[in-house]
C-alpha cells in the first residue's frame, strides 16, 4: 500500500497506519515547516520513518513521482475554498493509482434526532459560522456539491461511511477507474446523494477499515 496524507498536521495518522500496515509507505505533506517537524517525529516514535516522510509544501506544486492506492484529506477539507475544489480533486486523482482511494474525512451539517440530542448539530452550526466568518477557511461541505466536484473530477464510484452516530463526522471515499474500459462503461453522472450509512461494495468497507489505526 502506498498512502498520501495531504496535509498531515502532525502526521499522527500517518504514522498510525504505517504502524498497522507493516506493507505500507508513506508519504504526507504539510504547509508549515515546525508542524512538519513534528510530524517527523511522530513517525520516529512509531518506529516507521523508513517506510514514511514528511515533505513541507503545497500539494498543488510538490513533485510527486510516484503514485498511490489511498490519499487522505484528513479533517482539512475546510482549508478548501469550493472553488479549489476541482483542482485540488484533479490534481488527487492524478497521483492515485488505477482503482486507488481517495479518503476525505469531514464533519457536515445533518439533521436528525441523533444529531440534536447528541448536541452534534449545535456544535457543527457554531463550527460552520465560525469557518464562515474566516477568509481563509471555507464552511463545511454540502454532500451533494462534494459528489458533483467528486465525480467532475472524474471519480467513478462515490460513498460515505460515517464515524459518529448520526453521520454528522464522516468518511466519504472516492474511487479511481481501474482501468480505461471501466471509465467509459460508467454514465458520466449517476444520481444519489452522499449519504453516510447507505449500502456499500466490499472495496469501500475494507478502505474504511484502513483508515482506523490501531
Amino acid at each position: 500500500r502506498r498512502i498520501l496524507d495531504i496535509g498531515c498536521g502532525e502526521g499522527r495518522m500517518l504514522a498510525g497506519l504505517l504502524a498497522r500496515y507493516r506493507d505500507a509507505l508513506g508519504i504526507g505533506i504539510e504547509l508549515d515547516a515546525s508542524v512538519a517537524e513534528r510530524a517527523q517525529e511522530w513517525l520516529e516514535a512509531a518506529h516507521v520513518q523508513r517506510r514514511g516522510e514528511v515533505r513541507v509544501g503545497d500539494f498543488f506544486q510538490l513533485e510527486l513521482s510516484t503514485s498511490f492506492d489511498l490519499a487522505l484529506l484528513n479533517n482539512n477539507l475546510h482549508y478548501f475554498a469550493e472553488a479549489r475544489w476541482p483542482a485540488l480533486f484533479a490534481r488527487v486523482h492524478e497521483h492515485l493509482a488505477p482503482g486507488g482511494l481517495l479518503a476525505i474525512q469531514t464533519p457536515v451539517l445533518v439533521d436528525g434526532p441523533l444529531a440534536r440530542l447528541s448536541g452534534a448539530r449545535a456544535t457543527l452550526a457554531t463550527f460552520d459560522l465560525f469557518l464562515r466568518a474566516h477568509s481563509n477557511l471555507a464552511p463545511l461541505p454540502e454532500p451533494e456539491r462534494l459528489e458533483a466536484a467528486l465525480r467532475g473530477a472524474g471519480f467513478v464510484e462515490i460513498g460515505a461511511r460515517g464515524v459518529v452516530p448520526g453521520g454528522a463526522l464522516r468518511y466519504v471515499w472516492a474511487r479511481r477507474a481501474a482501468s480505461a474500459g471501466e471509465l467509459e462503461s460508467i454514465p458520466s453522472a449517476r444520481p444519489g446523494p452522499l449519504t453516510a450509512g447507505a449500502a456499500e461494495p466490499a472495496r469501500a468497507v475494507a478502505a474504511s477499515s484502513l483508515l482506523k489505526p490501531s
